[in-house]
């Protein structure tokens, strides 16, 4: 009997290809790869068939697989040649972890790699943990854990500080004890907690429940999860849960290179910092480049065949509209000062009309901006106009933050248009601020109306493009899309958005 497996993966790794040969070794097999999708064929009988599906059901999820099917296959000359060399991952696995928690057997993961950290207990000595001293130091952490210290571990991410989750949100980082403790402090969602669960181990961002946010009286709404990804730190946790202790506090206090972040949207997820599950070599190419971010949207343009258009929307460097790799179609030049502004409206008598009203309601600015020529700017600058933040970045980040809280379902209208000269006309977008301002238009309500128009805007944009079949699908890049609500947006209304595993940032 044959049967056929088609996979869906989109992470630009090997991770995947080697499992896939892990858990098929045994058997009569070939494997067929085109770009994102994966055709595993196995030959075998009946009930050895049985046996090979039921260990890919002990195969760790990983959040780039994104759908597979399998049907009754046809008869195959396996043409398919192993690599010579596969990149080893000392991640967790189901392999390792259900061998422990089952049967507290120590076993390597599907690479052979047992643990990856090394143990201190004053900051500067560290023991590495293997199989022969796994027991002892356990049991030591253990009795220093739950005395209320901290002990610090190093890998290849960083060194971090651990101790027990003190009802303090002051580190970086939660780590469950166990999957079942997070419904006790925070709101998840099933699709939530498959993410979380990955082989990948990200953090991700939950919002706390409503109870404990009162009972604890705590301004912030969400904090960072990220599960164990170390057999040592799966066992700590799994020791510590059973004397009814839920979370630990994690603190990174040197970085070696940045932990896989992700944001969750609905069904589907972005990668917003990280760079470990993209191959060694494209990694080591983009991080040799002196512009590293550019190297990044290079990277990304190469991973889709169609014809893309690139928003590459950031809050650290200049906004590109990215047509065709190489094509900049935005133009966009923000006011490095306040009196900029005012000095535009006055040139005509309706703006001239508009800012004689609005200082009569409103204080003007007076102060220079640190503008750069991205949206972010602009969204800076109508946060001081909201009179957000005294800072200018931060108003920006609390405008953003008042849009991601909102719960609207249609915002007010902002004007983001293009003047005769194709150049983003942000004096408009400003007008429009103004206007419903003095209409008594709620921050909040500008604030959501501000990213929604801008999501029109960028429809807009692709549409004309589309239309004259300069394009075909839109990608997103750049740090402005850490925000959920401009991602909810963007996906809401451009219905040809793709998602890679290519990070938001560099």
């Amino acid at each position: 009997m044959i049967l056929e497996f088609k996979f869906n993966y989109i992470g630009d790794n090997d991770v995947f290809e080697y499992l896939l040969n892990f858990y098929a070794k045994d058997y009569i097999y070939d494997i067929l790869i085109n770009d994102e999708e994966y055709i595993l064929k196995i030959k075998a009988d009946p009930d050895k068939l049985n046996d090979f599906c039921n260990s890919l059901n002990n195969m760790s999820h990983s959040i780039f697989l994104t759908g597979f099917e399998v049907k009754e296959g046809d008869d195959f000359k396996p043409l398919y040649k192993q690599k010579e060399i596969f990149e080893k991952y000392t991640l967790l696995s189901f392999l390792n972890s259900n061998a422990y928690a089952k049967e507290n057997i120590l076993l390597e993961n599907e690479w052979g790699q047992f643990c990856d950290i090394s143990l201190s207990f004053d900051g500067k000595n560290f023991e590495k943990i293997d199989k022969n001293n796994f027991h002892s130091l356990l049991s030591k952490t253990l009795d220093i854990i739950k005395k209320d210290e901290k002990i610090w571990i190093k890998n290849h991410k960083g060194i971090y500080t651990i101790h027990l989750f003190d009802k303090e949100f002051k580190e970086d980082f939660l780590m469950p004890c166990d999957i079942k403790a997070i419904s006790s402090i925070f709101v998840c969602s099933n699709e939530q907690l498959k993410f979380l669960a990955s082989f990948e181990k990200p953090l991700m961002a939950f919002k706390l429940n409503a109870l404990f946010r009162q009972k604890y009286d705590l301004k912030i709404d969400k904090f960072l999860l990220k599960l164990a990804e170390d057999i040592f730190l799966f066992a700590l946790g799994y020791e510590l849960f059973k004397e009814n202790f839920h979370f630990l506090s994690f603190k990174k206090v040197e970085n070696f290179i940045d932990d896989f972040k992700i944001l969750n949207v609905k069904d589907k997820f972005v990668v917003l910092e990280g760079f470990e599950f993209i191959h060694s070599k494209i990694r080591a190419l983009i991080f040799s480049k002196n512009d590293k971010n550019m190297a990044r949207i290079s990277y990304l343009t190469s991973r889709f065949k169609q014809k893309s258009f690139i928003l590459e929307l950031s809050k650290e460097y200049d906004d590109i509209l990215l047509l065709d790799k190489e094509i900049n179609l935005l133009k966009i030049t923000l006011p490095n000062h306040s009196k900029k502004i005012y000095s535009e409206l006055e040139n005509d008598p309706t703006g001239k009309r508009l800012l004689d009203n609005f200082q009569k309601e409103f204080k003007l600015l007076d102060e220079e901006f640190e503008s750069k020529n991205n949206f972010f700017s602009l969204l800076c600058i109508i946060g001081r106009m909201l009179n957000l933040n005294q800072d200018f970045k931060k108003a920006g980040l609390v405008l953003l933050q008042l849009s991601d809280q909102s719960r609207l379902a249609k915002g007010v209208k902002i004007d983001f248009k293009l003047n005769d000269n194709k150049e983003f006309d942000y004096i408009k977008t400003l007008r429009s601020i103004m206007s419903f301002m003095l209409a008594g238009v709620g921050a909040q309500d500008i604030s959501y109306g501000v990213i929604e128009s801008l999501s029109y805007f960028l429809r807009d944009f692709y549409d004309e493009l589309k239309q004259k079949d300069k394009t075909q699908v839109v990608l997103i890049s750049g740090s402005l899309f850490e925000h959920k609500s401009l991602l909810e947006n963007v996906f809401k209304h451009i219905k040809d958005c793709r998602l890679s595993n290519v990070p938001l940032r560099v």
